[in-house]
């Protein structure tokens, strides 16, 4: 008893299993590589897949360990381990554990999965970084195996099976999971590093120069490439090690969505917009520069300086949805209404508050302020004609367009006592009248295409003398809206609306006020 080699028993065990099963054992002859030996199973191809299309038979590395005693654990040569945890093949230890008679007690089969492929990899890294480095093959690592390992019977039909639950899905599948593990394992958002010292006078260029706010290179003095793996930091060898001393661009990308609100107290949002903030990873004690930007405007915030630059980025010729354009402009609209009140900018980044601008002194809106007062006419023009305010404009359009939104717009919802007109008659009219209808039509120019309405003003004709008439409106409708593509318009097409339209009113029995009709404004133009 004293003599048995039980390792070599172990080993030739294993083999008999594997014949059992008809699986090939090739035996490593000296096991300088980690494992016993290298499993083939025989090809067991699906016959509804065509060969080219067939998975691999399975292959698998084993390394064999014998004991007489179950100690649930044991240690094996970190040089071993790390060719199993490298290998892109299924990689397994399998403990046997030999009674006083030479026989096979229990058998326990441990796969090299994620877990034992961390902790060896992250030894291996300890050992590299340590001052005390040694060979691998002269360190140990400790192996456990437990009762979920644990084989139901030692033979070889229970250990075919528990190989290959571990291969569900085929070689090219565990060989793709396997590989995944070993590039990601161990690695997090800081994975290289490299130190770099810059000159505390270039620090506002530096700063300026990461956010993109100046073309400068900046001189600075490179570290190391350090590589972090298991939070354990590598030299990494690159050809910046023999440069030192060096000038470069230091723009970073560290965007940020974020919200900027404008407030007259904690409890109260007045608007809303959605913003990008771009931060630098540079300071000068503490303070810094940011930006917050969306496609409207852009705020520098200077906190090193305690100053704020507020930039349009709108563009004059671009289209916009005009119910953006006006949310983008009522922020110069509520802070005009709410002088003498406290109003702040809160910029908001995660749920979180990172900066509190106050507008006491803010200035600088009035063109915005214009924008606003224009786009809401507009707008209520819009709901009235049921005009989607999804609608694009821009802002060149609305300026071309200001003097005849004012006109429309009085002519929808102006005061109807102000609207009063003489008009005298050439044409020989017998018949005197008591009502008329005022027929205007109207048409604003967005987008080369032509906005049309037909505002009727309802009136008392009160007759003066002769064919000479006054027309006091007493109502006023708004006749539906057609939008018509400039290069089409016809004066011909919009009089014979106009002709319908008078025909309807002439149904009610009202009179047509005749002058009326020989007007139609077109883009500010009487004809």
């Amino acid at each position: 008893m004293q003599n048995r080699n039980i390792g070599e028993m172990g080993e030739n065990n294993f083999a008999t299993l594997c014949s059992e099963i008809g699986v090939t054992a090739n035996k490593s002859i000296i096991d300088r590589y980690g494992w016993d030996y290298l499993l083939e199973f025989p090809d067991e191809s699906q016959n509804n897949l065509p060969m080219d299309m067939q998975d691999i038979p399975i292959e698998c590395k084993i390394q064999v360990k014998a004991s007489s005693k179950n100690t649930g654990q044991c240690q094996i040569k970190l040089s071993a381990m790390d060719r199993l945890v490298k290998s892109s093949n299924p990689s397994f230890i399998y403990f046997v554990i030999y009674n006083q008679i030479n026989q096979p007690k229990e058998a326990y089969l441990v796969h090299i999965n994620e877990e034992i492929i961390g902790l060896v990899l992250k030894r291996i890294r300890k050992n590299e970084a340590s001052k005390d480095k040694k060979q691998l093959n002269k360190i140990k690592i400790t192996i456990k195996y437990q009762e979920e390992h644990k084989l139901s019977d030692v033979t070889g039909v229970v250990l075919k099976k528990k190989l290959k639950d571990y291969v569900p899905y085929g070689m090219k599948s565990y060989i793709q999971y396997k590989t995944n593990i070993l590039q990601t394992i161990g690695y997090d958002e800081h994975t290289m590093s490299m130190k770099m010292t810059f000159y505390e006078s270039d620090m506002m260029d530096i700063i300026d120069n990461s956010l993109g706010l100046k073309e400068k290179n900046v001189p600075v003095k490179l570290g190391k490439m350090m590589l972090r793996r298991f939070s354990i930091d590598m030299h990494f060898k690159t050809e910046l090690d023999n440069i030192g001393n060096l000038s470069m661009n230091l723009k970073v990308q560290n965007i940020q969505r974020g919200y900027l609100l404008l407030k007259e107290h904690e409890y109260s949002t007045l608007l809303k917009y959605e913003v990008d903030v771009q931060f630098t990873p540079f300071d000068i004690n503490g303070k810094s520069k940011f930006i917050f930007f969306n496609k409207y405007f852009k705020y520098i915030v200077d906190t090193i300086n305690n100053k704020v630059d507020f930039k349009t980025t709108i563009s004059y010729e671009s289209k916009y949805h005009l119910f953006e354009l006006l949310n983008y402009s009522k922020f110069a609209y509520i802070f005009e209404e709410q002088k003498g009140n406290d109003l702040y900018l809160e910029l908001e980044v995660s749920n979180q508050n990172i900066l509190t601008l106050d507008l006491n002194k803010f200035s600088g809106y009035s063109q915005m302020l214009m924008h606003y007062k224009v786009l809401k006419k507009l707008s209520d023009i819009f709901v009235e004609l049921k005009i989607d305010t999804d609608y694009q404009i821009s802002l060149k359009d609305l300026e071309n367009n200001i003097q005849y939104i004012d006109v429309l717009y009085e002519l929808i919802f102006g005061d109807l006592t102000q609207v009063t007109l003489e008009v005298a008659f050439n044409d020989n009219m017998t018949d005197k009248f008591s009502e008329a209808a005022l027929l205007i039509p109207f048409f604003l120019n967005f987008n080369n295409k032509m906005i049309g309405t037909y505002i009727i003003f309802y009136a008392d004709a009160k007759h003066l003398k002769e064919q000479e008439y006054k027309l006091i409106s007493k109502k006023r409708v708004t006749y539906d809206y057609f939008i018509i593509d400039k290069s089409k318009f016809s004066e011909e097409s919009i009089l014979k609306l106009q002709t319908r339209i008078s025909d309807n009113i002439n149904k009610e029995g009202i009179s047509l006020a005749v002058p009326i009709n020989q007007y139609i404004l077109k883009q500010g133009l009487l004809l």
